[in-house]
Parts: structure tokens; C-alpha cells; sequence
């Protein structure tokens, strides 16, 4: 998959690589999307992750007298 997604390489030049057939890059490249997608229907790391950015991004806009108090609301969030 880092061959693929990461390295830019197309399935025949991965195969040619690992001396395996195109069609055997695509298939293990669509078993390993599905892992991905499973463990992510449980785990829900992008979805925790994108939350986490924007309370992050909320303290932009948060007045500096205020700030540590936020801190503190955002943290009690993130531990439910």
C-alpha cells in the first residue's frame, strides 16, 4: 500500500517489484482498503482526530484570560 499511495507507484510497477502480478497488487491493495475501513467503523481515528483539530482550532479564537479554562473543557472532552 505505502508503494502505492506513498511512493506514487503504479500496480505493474509494484508487481514488477515484488514479482507478483498486477492483478495480485490490486487485489492485496483492496483487502488492505477494507481492513482499513473495518478498523476504522471501530476505532473511529479519523473521525477523533478531525474532532481533536477543530476543538484545537477553536483556541484561536479563545480570549488569552480564558484560555486555560477552555483547555481544560476541551481535555474533559476528549476523556468521555
Amino acid at each position: 500500500m505505502s508503494a502505492y499511495f506513498y511512493d506514487n507507484l503504479t500496480l505493474s510497477e509494484i508487481g514488477d517489484n515484488l514479482s507478483i502480478s498486477r492483478q495480485a497488487v490490486k487485489d492485496s491493495i483492496s483487502v488492505c482498503i477494507k481492513a482499513l475501513e473495518n478498523f476504522e467503523k471501530c476505532l473511529h481515528v479519523v473521525e477523533n482526530e478531525t474532532d481533536i483539530i477543530s476543538k484545537l482550532e477553536s483556541l484561536k479564537d479563545c480570549p488569552k484570560d480564558k484560555l486555560a479554562g477552555r483547555i481544560d473543557q476541551i481535555i474533559n472532552e476528549l476523556r468521555r
